[in-house]
């Protein structure tokens, strides 16, 4: 109950205050990767208990919510949903290494190699997720579908952000009808989870007891508020969103080791 009053509250508040303020599709994943992109600069240049470190975080929770929420918006728009799975593995496995550099040194993983394979990309967690969009859009039994998506939790939770991804794909897939419900029910979810974290049920976010960054997931709805369904442009075409992740991560990888931050 008081998680619905909070939420309720929020939404009305947030409702007036944006209420002319709009973004469309790419604006938002403009916003994510810039958030995701500050998320991995505190990982890679700061330490965690830093304030600086913190406040990247903060913001760099936006980008895997944002991103469960366009998958799901992906999985109803696009042509072909096995091209768009192909797509998402694709680039899973591009990102793999890159992924591993992004939290050890290039010469911890020449020692290491099987840190490569320790704890698998966002990207293969999407891939999940859409699994498991799939399967509950099946004409599947009910009982075969739970078993099969619990398993899929169970995977999960060893790629980065653990089940975190295919509940909130869930949640928005549900009250897709109704983006105000999707908001709504989104920041209901979220803030269960993170004291779920918190009490010590769902650990898939470091830190969260001596840590406040986590709580920037609720920032999600703010932004969702201002999508009203435009596309806008398209620079870049469909695959620079994907590219980028791999990409900018090399980048913050060779400039870390180049500096000798990281052993």
């Amino acid at each position: 109950m008081p998680f619905l009053l909070f939420s309720l509250i929020i939404h009305g508040i947030v409702k007036v205050a944006i209420k002319k303020f709009e973004l469309t599709a790419f604006e938002i994943k403009l916003l994510a990767v810039f958030a995701m992109t500050l998320d991995h600069i505190g990982w890679i240049f700061f330490v965690q208990s830093d304030v600086i470190s913190q406040i990247l975080h903060f913001f760099g929770r936006l980008t895997a919510p944002l991103m469960c929420f366009f998958l799901v918006e992906g999985y109803y728009l696009s042509q072909s949903k096995q091209r768009y799975a192909k797509r998402l593995l694709l680039f899973a496995v591009l990102s793999q290494l890159p992924f591993t550099w992004l939290t050890h040194s290039a010469q911890a993983i020449v020692q290491q190699p099987d840190l490569i394979v320790e704890k698998a990309n966002i990207l293969f967690n999407l891939l999940f997720a859409l699994g498991v969009l799939s399967i509950r859009h099946s004409r599947l039994h009910g009982l075969t579908q739970t078993v099969v998506i619990l398993a899929a939790l169970l995977v999960a939770s060893y790629a980065d952000w653990g089940v975190y991804i295919i509940v909130f794909c869930l949640v928005f897939d549900w009250l897709r009808e109704d983006r105000q419900h999707q908001i709504i029910g989104y920041t209901m979810v979220a803030m269960a989870m993170l004291l779920l974290t918190d009490l010590g049920f769902v650990q898939v976010m470091p830190m969260l007891v001596t840590a406040w960054f986590p709580l920037g997931i609720l920032l999600t709805g703010l932004v969702l508020y201002t999508y009203q369904g435009k596309k806008g442009r398209q620079w870049g075409g469909r695959y620079f969103f994907y590219a980028y992740y791999p990409l900018h991560i090399v980048i913050l990888a060779v400039l870390a080791d180049s500096l000798g931050i990281r052993q």
